[in-house]
């Protein structure tokens, strides 16, 4: 097992964070918050993919950066750590497992998209 793959799906300590900032009387933030989240990440895993097609390591590297930081925020552990991954892969250039794990980071990003929806659902 690998270190992003025995981090928790979503970290429960930054979701309460998350749902403090707005108070009890304003859920609205939460979602608000979420939505955002889940709209600019598939930007950021298209460009994973188009960087890893190309070995383009420095688009690689940052669209992984900016991704590991949202997703860390956002409470996204497992795919905040793939990210993490992704990253170091990018910066020493080592492109062998890069496209499984841009795969895996499409398949966790899809679970935590049920996982948050959940929450804001229980908001």
């Amino acid at each position: 097992m690998t270190d992003w793959q025995a981090s928790p799906l979503i970290d429960d300590a930054v979701i309460a964070s998350l749902f403090e900032l707005g108070g009890a009387e304003d859920p609205g933030l939460f979602r608000e918050l979420v939505a955002l989240y889940l709209a600019d990440t598939p930007r950021l895993l298209q460009a994973l993919e188009e960087s890893s097609q190309v070995a383009d390591g420095g688009g690689l590297e940052r669209a992984a950066h900016t991704l590991k930081s949202s997703s860390a925020n956002m409470g996204a552990a497992r795919l905040s750590a793939l990210c993490k991954t992704l990253e170091a892969r990018a910066r020493s250039r080592q492109f062998d497992e890069v496209p499984s794990l841009v795969a895996e980071a499409r398949e966790t990003f899809g679970r935590v998209v049920d996982a948050l929806m959940s929450k804001t659902d229980a908001a």
